[in-house]
């Protein structure tokens, strides 16, 4: 059944209901933005209600706790955590479920090489040199900022995950940093995201041009929600931890790109990098 189904990524697409279902990139990205966006919203709610009436609190104390960090007391700093543990896990449990159902053709065809043993070991390797490199990159920007004056400043987004995994949501912490965020990325940052721009940069006759840009464009647009949590920075305390995404973006956006625009590569990179990370709190 999954043969009949168009997965093409040369024609340009109708906006037809019927044709948005299809697997193509505009949906995954679109389905992506409205969940994002609309979807985290109304998780914020449901999750402030539900701790508002567990906790005797009004829902407005909530969102002013749970929503916005308040370090004036121990017991403040531990729901504000505890909220924004559950808000990321379902947010991206949401994602987990529905975007994949968009990218459903990508991921039955690129799962045909990712079965393939030479590919997968090699695939296992770039992953494994990615941690290490990611892992590289984080201490040369903590050496850095801690060089700036800064010592204690790290990327706001890593205190975040840090902090939700002290304060009781380890487990929620775990399954979406590892399972569902990098599913969902990748199908949108590499997958959908370079697909779209492939439309432009295939045009172009020399194919070094062609790689920068879908490279480039897939690495930015990947790095800067990864930066949203670290607005107020010193600006070059920001240059330097949104470097740190970019080329991060760079280098799993190079591992998709020169291993066949395979999914299952760059993937396996993010989810062990995620891994590392994660353990390592």
């Amino acid at each position: 059944m999954e043969k009949n189904r168009n997965i093409n990524t040369n024609n340009t697409y109708g906006f037809t209901i019927k044709e948005l279902f299809k697997t193509n990139p505009l949906s995954i990205v679109l389905v992506y933005l409205i969940i994002y966006i609309f979807g985290t919203l109304l998780i914020s709610i449901i999750v402030s209600q539900i701790f508002a009436s567990n906790n005797n609190m009004t829902l407005q104390e909530v969102f002013k706790l749970g929503l916005q960090l308040d370090e004036s007391s121990e017991k403040n700093i531990k729901l504000y955590y505890t909220v924004q543990s559950y808000i990321n896990f379902f947010s991206y449990m949401l994602l987990f479920i529905i975007v994949p159902i968009f990218g459903r053709g990508y991921l039955v065809k690129d799962a045909k090489a990712f079965t393939k043993f030479k590919f997968f070991l090699l695939i296992l390797l770039e992953g494994l040199l990615f941690m290490l490199i990611s892992k590289g990159l984080s201490e040369l920007s903590s050496l850095i900022i801690t060089n700036m004056g800064y010592k204690d400043l790290t990327s706001q987004n890593e205190n975040i995950i840090a902090n939700m995994v002290k304060y009781g949501g380890k487990g929620l912490v775990v399954v979406s940093t590892i399972l569902f965020a990098p599913l969902v990325e990748e199908l949108v940052y590499r997958k959908a995201l370079m697909e779209l721009t492939g439309r432009i940069s295939s045009k172009w006759q020399k194919k070094w041009v062609t790689a920068l840009f879908d490279i480039g464009i897939s690495a930015l647009i990947f790095a800067l929600p990864h930066m949203l949590s670290s607005n107020g920075y010193p600006v070059l305390v920001w240059i330097v931890l949104f470097l740190v995404y970019f080329l991060s973006g760079v280098m799993l956006a190079s591992i998709y790109y020169f291993m066949k625009k395979n999914i299952y590569s760059s993937l396996l990179a993010h989810t062990l990098n995620n891994l590392f990370a994660v353990v390592n709190l």
